[in-house]
């Protein structure tokens, strides 16, 4: 196997020697080194991470150290197996690990760099809490998934491959390699949940599984999803990119299927 560092030198817990670290355990263990990039502005990582097909965001699906990348990359340069990790497509398009939509959604782009390098991923709950005392905005949609059809409003959907997104954990049981993609559509965004999320957020403990009162939650191989009236709105964030794509392009249609497994390196458990 070969490997190529794309890196972003302003990002939280970025350092030279974690950098050089991670090159010399990797080349110590018998892999060759491709390329070393650096993010040159604001953006440039996304069609980095495009041309190379990779993406930075998973660590805490594989039991690595957010707060400690020397630790994580001894993990996963000594214990380090090749397995493989499922992948989704989306209208045609690659999902790097997880496709968002609705009001809540773009919140994750919205966290001020800065921000995030004082609090960490408390800056997100920061973030979030203007867009929550709002009053939600829902979308209709009409979606099939496992041979059944429904329509609903909701106010953040969520697919996706992956454990979690912005560090946290969101499915505590979800496998990534079974096939499959968890979806869960937020059909009513109530008062009294957001005291227990926002306490398992605090300890990385949310499971969206645990809310089927409150959402449509379920794993599938194939979904489509029509847009019925309005669309969902996304703005610029702040680093320039948008947030979302053109539905009327595609007749107000996502349609997601599972695209070609990926080989990755991963620690034992």
């Amino acid at each position: 196997m070969n490997f190529s560092i794309i890196y972003n030198p302003i990002a939280t817990k970025f350092s030279q020697a974690a950098l050089d670290h991670l090159i010399f355990k990797f080349v110590e263990r018998g892999l060759t080194l491709n390329a070393v990039i650096k993010s040159e502005y604001a953006g440039h990582v996304i069609p980095l991470i495009k041309n190379l097909g990779g993406d930075g965001g998973l660590a805490n699906n594989f039991n690595l150290f957010r707060h400690n990348p020397i630790k994580s990359i001894d993990k996963l340069a000594t214990k380090g197996v090749e397995t493989m990790m499922d992948s989704i497509i989306v209208n045609g398009e690659p999902v790097a690990y997880v496709s968002a939509f609705c009001y809540v959604a773009p919140i994750p782009f919205l966290v001020n760099t800065k921000l995030k390098k004082k609090l960490g991923h408390a800056a997100y709950v920061v973030s979030a809490l203007p867009v929550i005392a709002r009053k939600p905005e829902y979308v209709k949609i009409t979606y099939t998934a496992n041979g059944e059809t429904h329509s609903i409003k909701t106010c953040l959907a969520l697919i996706t491959t992956s454990k979690g997104m912005g560090g946290i954990t969101l499915y505590q049981h979800a496998n990534q390699n079974d096939g499959k993609f968890e979806v869960f559509f937020l059909k009513k965004l109530s008062p009294a949940i957001i005291p227990p999320v926002f306490a398992q957020y605090c300890l990385d403990k949310v499971n969206l599984a645990d809310y089927v009162q409150y959402a449509d939650v379920f794993s599938t191989d194939e979904l489509t999803i029509r847009f019925d009236g309005i669309l969902p709105k996304y703005a610029v964030d702040n680093d320039g990119n948008k947030a979302g794509f053109d539905l009327s392009l595609h007749d107000n249609v996502l349609h997601y299927t599972m695209g070609k497994k990926i080989k990755i390196l991963m620690p034992e458990y």
